[in-house]
Parts: C-alpha cells; structure tokens; sequence
C-alpha cells in the first residue's frame, strides 16, 4: 500500500509521468495475484493509489481550467471562487453528483463539464479510467 500512495503522491512534485505509475500499479496488482493475496486485501492496498486519482479528476474538474473557469458567466465568478474554496477543501471527499450540482447551480453544465464528471464517475465505479488516452493526454500536459 506504502509503495501505490508514494508512487502516486510523488507525481505531484515531478517525478514518474503517469504512463510509468501505472505500469508500476500494473505491476503490483500482478505479484499481489501472483502471490494469492485476496479480493479483499488487494482492493484495501489500492484504496490510496485510487483517492489520489479521484483528487486528480476533481482537481482537473475544478482547478486546472483555472481561478476564472472558462464555463462559468462572469455574473457567477464570485459564487464560483467560494464553491470552487469548498470543493477544494473537501479533497477527495466531493461526489460527482455534488459536482454536477455546482456547476448546474452556477448555470456551467456544459458538454465538456458532464464528460469530465462522466469520466470521474466511471473510474469511481469501476477503478479503472474510462478512456485511459485521453487520462493520459490530459494528465501528462
């Protein structure tokens, strides 16, 4: 478990680019199989490695398009820096479907919104990333 979260964490600050992370969760997911661990036990030890991705897509929901979301109407910016505070600060604790509250609430739902909501929801889902070309294109810029 140590080795996912500080392969994950460490990407952050530089390091591995997210082709190699996931090659070496990859990897890890192997042995653990390998060496019989069970469903249970491995789904426990890659529980950090995937509450860093949920915080990637959230992050890249809310903060990478930057303070002034190009979704949002100038009307609604000051509402958004509170809601985008909030959000920050909840980590990756915030659902999709509060997500798609804010962004409906702030009148920002848009095609591109819904898909990269829609894409957060199916990782949160299923573990695994919805279309991994476009994670990797979106997350390695």
């Amino acid at each position: 478990m140590t080795l996912l979260n500080l392969t994950q964490g460490q990407g952050r600050w530089g390091g591995l680019n997210e082709n190699d992370k996931i090659q070496i969760f990859s990897n890890i997911r192997e042995i653990l199989n390998k060496f019989g661990f069970s469903k249970k036990d491995i789904i426990e030890i890659e529980s950090k490695w995937h509450e860093w991705v949920y915080l990637d897509y959230i992050r890249k929901i809310i903060i990478s398009n930057n303070i002034n979301h190009p979704e949002i109407n100038k009307k609604n910016q000051q509402k958004w820096l509170e809601k985008r505070e909030e959000l920050i600060q909840k980590g990756n604790a915030v659902s999709p479907d509060e997500l798609r509250e804010v962004f409906k609430e702030l009148e920002a739902y848009s095609k591109k919104i819904e898909s990269q909501i829609n894409d957060y929801e199916y990782y949160m889902k299923y573990k695994k990333h919805k279309n991994i070309d476009i994670w990797l294109t979106e997350y390695n810029k």
